[in-house]
């Protein structure tokens, strides 16, 4: 492989660049979309420590058919909650980095309505981006043209909870020549042959 810093070689080449996965697939083009997503943090505006980690579990929670939020006990920066899969789908090299009042003022709403006790200061935002699959399931499988070559997403939001297995999976394939796992739920042909 040649990059701008220099020429690699290898057996196996592992693609896993998240948003930026469909500019490196060369001649196909996984249906792969990019959304944006905000993260809040706010400190605790009553009894702080329900929100400690020993009294306040990590949650998602459908508040509404097809609507869910979730969210993380303070860790010492303050309850961190987010929507889950209502943002824009975007460029990962043009997106909006900057959290506007309205989506605050949104976040606030929402938990009024079931956290109350958590809608206290804002102490930070931040905006990540998820890589989704039509499904919401993962991407693993060879390129249909490179054998030698892997694309990887394990996205739509829930990846990084499987981050160790995926990881153990890429180990197998490029070590032993196949998974223990069973991966035809992740085949980039589920959608039908690749675009080219």
């Amino acid at each position: 492989m040649r990059t701008s810093h220099g020429t690699y070689l290898g057996e196996h080449l592992l693609l896993c660049a998240g948003a930026w996965q469909v500019p490196l697939l060369q001649g196909i083009r996984p249906p792969l979309t990019v959304e944006r997503q905000v993260l809040f943090w706010f400190r605790p505006r009553a009894e702080p420590q329900r929100f400690q980690p020993d009294r306040c579990p990590i949650f998602i929670w459908e508040h509404e058919p097809g609507r869910i939020f979730y969210g993380f006990p303070d860790l010492g920066e303050g309850v961190k909650v987010a929507r889950h899969h209502e943002g824009e789908e975007v460029d990962p090299n043009t997106v909006r980095r900057e959290v506007t009042s309205a989506e605050v003022r949104s976040m606030r709403a929402l938990l009024r309505r079931h956290l109350p006790d958590a809608e206290g200061a804002l102490l930070d935002t931040a905006v990540c981006l998820y890589t989704n699959t039509p499904d919401g399931h993962f991407l693993i499988d060879r390129h249909p043209a490179c054998p030698r070559v892997w694309i990887v997403s394990p996205c739509s939001g829930h990846g990084f909870k499987f981050a160790s297995v995926i990881g153990e999976i890429l180990a197998d394939l490029v070590i032993d020549g196949r998974a223990r796992f069973d991966l035809s739920p992740f085949r980039l042909d589920r959608w039908g042959p690749p675009e080219t």
